[in-house]
């Protein structure tokens, strides 16, 4: 709150510095403060007296209030007010965490991505209005089950730890670790093998799989750890921070179109996985119909158009993929 909130001639609220102030009748002003200096002692009895009298105003006002309110609240109860309007779909709230380009991410007009088209997509098969909770990720899975959001779809792959709190809607698309680095080191990385053994410097974001990889297979490399994707591309190109990076497929595409002339990346994935919306597993009735409506896009198209349209790349790397094995 700010120096000043409100008020009138009669009552107000203010704030001095981190404290509330209350008053009533004349504002604190340096001409009340002498005025009620010079008169204190001449009026004790008339101020104890007014004191009592507007006691009892306060009194009798906040049961008036408080019987009004009782009222007002029985009245929204019956009239049903105080709940979502008779015939108004219920809001389908989706939990993200925005920080994942470009499944989901923040931009200065708004907040887009493969999931939030996918969201706004199922809203209107669904015909419920959709409201974005974002959320930290380790907040989601909590917030899904304590039914605070009613799905997670913000690029969640699937592990068996995950599957124990929570149920899965049919996956979306596969998803690939994978290495990428410098196109000047292209000769050094031609295996999985290579990776493994390698004592060279690998970048990875913190908490994810691409770190866990590294600290499970590549005992002689020096994990080198970064906090934002978008830096990845200039410390693999000119910041001579790292000498490879390893990461999903879809950050690694992002990352890839923006240095295409200077990267390179091997063909096959380190590992592999699904991405799927997460949802409650007592809601079945929700769970077979966002299956229903998702099977019809990846018949219809309407999943690869949406993924070839925030992941031109996605394509590519599949089909080298598909020509390693």
């Amino acid at each position: 709150m700010g120096p000043w909130q409100w008020h009138d001639s009669g009552a107000g609220f203010r704030q001095r510095g981190s404290h509330a102030i209350i008053w009533h009748g004349e504002e604190d002003s340096p001409r009340s403060r002498e005025n009620h200096a010079s008169g204190r002692h001449d009026s004790d009895n008339k101020q104890k007296e007014t004191t009592m009298r507007t006691n009892l105003r306060e009194k009798t006002q906040v049961k008036r209030t408080t019987g009004l309110v009782k009222i007002l609240g029985a009245a929204m109860v019956i009239a049903g007010m105080g709940a979502t309007p008779s015939g108004a779909a219920e809001p389908l709230r989706v939990g993200i965490t925005p920080d994942y380009p470009p499944l989901v991410f923040r931009q200065p007009e708004g907040t887009n991505g493969v999931e939030i088209d996918f969201a706004n997509a199922l809203g209107k098969e669904l015909e419920r209005p959709v409201q974005f909770v974002v959320l930290r990720f380790d907040q989601l899975i909590p917030s899904l089950v304590d039914k605070e959001i009613d799905i997670i779809m913000t690029g969640m792959s699937v592990t068996k730890p995950r599957q124990l709190r929570i149920a899965f809607a049919n996956p979306y698309v596969h998803n690939q670790l994978r290495a990428m680095f410098p196109l000047k080191n292209s000769s050094k990385f031609k295996s999985i093998d290579d990776i493994k053994k390698t004592d060279a410097r690998i970048g990875v974001v913190t908490g994810t799989t691409g770190e866990i990889f590294v600290k499970q297979n590549c005992p002689n490399a020096k994990l080198v750890p970064v906090t934002m994707r978008r830096d990845v591309g200039f410390f693999l190109t000119k910041g001579d921070r790292m000498d490879l990076y390893v990461d999903d497929t879809f950050a690694l595409a992002d990352i890839f179109s923006q240095k295409e002339g200077d990267l390179d990346y091997l063909k096959q994935p380190l590992s592999e996985e699904d991405l799927a919306w997460g949802v409650r597993p007592g809601d079945k009735e929700f769970l077979s119909k966002v299956n229903g409506i998702l099977d019809r896009w990846k018949s219809d198209g309407t999943v690869d158009k949406t993924l070839d349209k925030w992941i031109p790349y996605l394509k590519t790397i599949n089909s080298d993929q598909a020509k390693a094995k």
